[in-house]
């Protein structure tokens, strides 16, 4: 299929499909019990294969829809048995080795393997490995002075909401219009066809970043400053076998964000996970460490998707998906950079 064709059906770039009030991203999250928080049914948005225009549906039953033809759907409800086991192996370790254990029961550690697609797994090393769901939280700890400075810096940046009024937000907002789009000049006849191509899901990006707030904006600017090759391949879908229904990569952005505010625990006054403790030892030493593992974790979201032959409903699998693996390599005892995370190279490759 030619690469334009993508773009049209993922996004509908003329406007005429695209609901003007569907404005949240693909999902949010609650952080206060951790736990995703899918859109209502009938918020979801069909496409339709034949003239790749997108529509409003109101008899969607299920957030995962109807699988694609071939091994797709199989798939994900694989990764879903998968996901049930694992809660339910996590559950249990923590009955039977009690509220103190730092070690998730073997069982859980290896159902974990299941909602993994086949690239991602590998042969548990021992080791404490948090995921969500169960694992008692690590007791308290003092930081040193570098760790404290550096993680009370990270968590001002989280909470400020996106102001278009406000100077520096409009000017980031322009800034990744440019790295995205070089020698497009942003006007008023081109930004709304724009917006929606870079996968917004508004004719405005404004209405997406309430998921993320202005920190969201930020991760996209230096991902596509920073490594360029990567973000322009992964917005405009150029590698793989892409779905009719593709993922909008500007919403998918703000909840990778979310996710990793998540998985890190950052909301806390000190990180109470294994994973959330793991990115704490490196980040004194590599102030940009939140957003070269938002970049990581978008290729590794991307890899999930191609792999899991996933549609535009099981994109909250695909990134359940991404956060067991992310989750399983910051928990690794060998974990001391964002560049050891096998996805990091993609990053950087020619």
């Amino acid at each position: 299929m030619p690469q334009s064709s993508v773009v049209r059906r993922r996004v509908g770039t003329d406007g005429s499909a695209v609901r003007s009030d569907l404005q949240e991203p693909l999902l949010s999250w609650d952080d206060r019990h951790d736990v995703r928080i899918d859109p209502p049914a009938t918020s979801a948005t069909c496409a339709n294969p034949a003239n790749g225009v997108a529509s409003h549906s109101s008899d969607v039953k299920s957030p995962l829809g109807s699988p694609r033809p071939g091994e797709g759907g199989s798939r994900v409800w694989q990764h879903l048995l998968g996901s049930f086991v694992f809660q339910w192996a996590a559950w249990l370790g923590q009955l039977m080795v009690g509220a103190r254990t730092r070690v998730l029961a073997l069982g859980g550690s290896f159902a974990s393997t299941l909602l993994l697609p086949p690239h991602a797994r590998a042969p548990i090393r021992g080791g404490p490995h948090q995921v969500r769901g169960g694992v008692p939280a690590l007791p308290p700890i003092k930081l040193s002075e570098p760790q404290e400075r550096s993680l009370k810096l990270l968590q001002t940046r989280i909470d400020p909401l996106f102001e278009n009024e406000k100077a520096e937000h409009k000017a980031a907002l322009v800034e990744l219009w440019e790295l995205a789009y070089p020698g497009r000049v942003l006007t008023e006849e081109v930004e709304v066809a724009g917006w929606k191509e870079m996968g917004w899901q508004g004719k405005h990006p404004s209405s997406d970043f309430r998921g993320g707030g202005f920190f969201a904006l930020e991760n996209l600017v230096y991902y596509a400053r920073t490594y360029p090759r990567s973000f322009q391949r992964i917005m405009r879908k150029q590698e793989g076998r892409r779905a009719e229904w593709e993922y909008p990569f500007g919403a998918a952005g703000v909840n990778i964000t979310v996710l990793l505010i998540s998985i890190l625990d950052l909301r806390k006054e000190i990180p109470s996970t294994v994973a959330g403790r793991a990115f704490l030892n490196i980040l004194p030493e590599h102030p940009t460490a939140f957003e070269d593992l938002y970049c990581v974790t978008f290729e590794m979201m991307d890899a999930n998707w191609l792999e899991l032959k996933a549609s535009y409903m099981e994109f909250n699998v695909v990134l359940q998906a991404t956060r067991a693996e992310l989750e399983r390599h910051l928990c690794q005892p060998s974990f001391s950079a964002v560049s050891d995370l096998p996805a990091f190279a993609r990053l950087t490759a020619e």
